[in-house]
């Protein structure tokens, strides 16, 4: 419940009490010796969250990467939850500038939408949008184009002053 709680926490910015509460839930995992897959699960998301909301991205790496690890063997049939981990770990690698880490995430963040029909949605035009910044990054412009293509006349379509259609 702590580490939930310091979510919600981080949420509203207020980062220092979502700090102490991790660290407090942190000491009674440690002391308890904790293995149950779910408060480890808890722990790792907390954590990730807390380091990328605070632009911690050093610190948050490693719990970003065993939160995706976890939800996938807590709950691999939960593909909506295993997306947005995967695309927080994916957009993490891209702004830490491990580019090609974060492109096989990307690629099969893009197929999970394209398959469950999320493509077309203001969520997958802001995860091609994504994609396709970070594949500028690793200068594959013609992979690139499309995809922000594709993001852009979604994102106009949905609500033509989003910040991430001018972005795109």
């Amino acid at each position: 419940a702590q580490y939930w709680l310091s979510q919600d926490l981080t949420e509203a910015s207020r980062f220092d009490e979502a700090a102490q509460l991790i660290a407090q839930a942190d000491t009674v995992l440690e002391r308890q010796a904790i293995t149950d897959p779910h408060a480890l699960f808890a722990a790792y998301r907390a954590r990730c969250y807390h380091g990328i909301m605070t632009s911690n991205y050093e610190r948050a790496v490693g719990d970003c990467e065993a939160t995706l690890a976890s939800q996938r063997e807590i709950d691999p049939n939960d593909g909506t939850a295993r997306f947005k981990w995967l695309a927080n770990l994916a957009t993490l690698y891209s702004r830490m500038g491990r580019f090609e880490q974060a492109d096989p995430l990307f690629a099969e963040g893009l197929e999970t939408l394209r398959r469950d029909g999320g493509a077309a949605s203001a969520t997958g035009a802001r995860f091609k949008n994504l994609y396709g910044i970070n594949l500028v990054l690793e200068r594959r412009y013609q992979q690139a184009e499309p995809l922000l293509r594709e993001a852009y006349q979604t994102l106009v379509a949905h609500n033509p002053a989003n910040l991430y259609a001018h972005e795109t």
